[in-house]
C-alpha cells in the first residue's frame, strides 16, 4: 500500500482559488502652475483736519487727498453730538475740486452753536466714488489746578495740576486750600455756567487729613 503525501499537498495547491484581484488604475498626477500676480494698488482717500479742536468762531483748514485727478469732490461737516446729526458749521455743504493729484485744500467755519459737540468732515469724489471722514471737536478748554504750598512752605510752591501730598504741601486744620480754573475757547459776551461738584472721600476714606498746627 503506497501514500501519497506530496500528490495530496499538490492536489490541495491546484485546487485552491485565489481571489480576483482587479488591477489598480494610476491616478492621475495633479500639476502646481504658480503664476506671478501683477502689483496693484487698491485706491484709497484720506481727510485730515490742522487741527483736532477748535474754538467757536475759528476756522478749520482740511486737507484731502488719494481722489481722482482733477474731480469734484462733495464736502460736509456733521454735528455728532445732535440725534440725529445734522450738517454744522459754514457752510455746511460745499464742494471742491482736486488737483492733477488728486488732492485739494479747503476751509471750514466753526459756528458759536456747536459749542462742545463732536464733529465729523466727510468727503465723496463725484466720479471716483471713494469716501473718506475725518473728526474732530468744538470743545472746551478747562484746566483745573490746585495750589501746593510747599514743604516747608513757601519752598517750591506752585500752581500743579495734579495730588497734594505730604511731598508739595503742608496744610493745617483751618487753612483753606486755593484752586483756579482756566477755560479757553469761550463765545465773548455769551453767558457760561460752571457747576462745581466735591468729594473729600476716595473708596469710603477721607481723601483731605487736616493736620494739627505745632504749638
Amino acid at each position: 500500500m503506497f501514500a501519497f503525501p506530496s500528490l495530496r499537498r499538490l492536489f490541495q495547491r491546484s485546487t485552491t482559488r485565489r481571489p480576483y484581484q482587479r488591477p489598480t488604475k494610476k491616478q492621475p498626477r495633479l500639476r502646481l502652475i504658480l503664476e506671478q500676480l501683477e502689483d496693484r494698488v487698491v485706491p484709497s482717500a484720506s481727510l485730515i483736519t490742522d487741527q483736532l479742536d477748535y474754538s467757536p468762531g475759528q476756522t478749520a483748514t482740511i486737507n484731502g487727498s488719494g481722489f481722482a485727478a482733477n474731480e469734484i469732490v462733495d464736502m460736509q461737516v456733521l454735528n455728532d453730538s445732535a440725534n440725529p446729526p445734522t450738517t454744522a458749521g459754514l457752510p455746511p455743504t460745499w464742494t471742491v475740486q482736486a488737483d492733477a493729484n488728486g488732492n485739494f485744500t479747503t476751509s471750514w467755519v466753526c459756528t458759536s452753536d456747536l459749542l462742545g459737540d463732536s464733529l465729523e468732515a466727510d468727503a465723496s469724489g463725484v466720479a471716483s466714488g471713494l469716501t473718506a471722514v475725518a473728526y474732530f471737536t468744538d470743545g472746551i478748554g478747562v484746566t483745573l489746578d490746585q495750589f501746593a504750598n510747599g514743604t516747608p512752605p513757601p519752598t517750591g510752591a506752585s500752581w500743579q495740576n495734579g495730588d497734594l501730598n505730604v511731598n508739595n504741601s503742608q496744610y493745617f486744620e483751618g487753612q483753606v486750600v486755593p484752586f483756579r480754573e482756566t477755560l479757553e475757547g469761550l463765545t465773548p459776551g455769551a453767558t457760561d455756567s460752571i457747576h462745581l461738584n466735591y468729594d473729600f472721600t476716595a473708596s469710603s476714606h477721607l481723601a483731605i487729613t487736616p493736620r494739627r498746627p505745632r504749638t
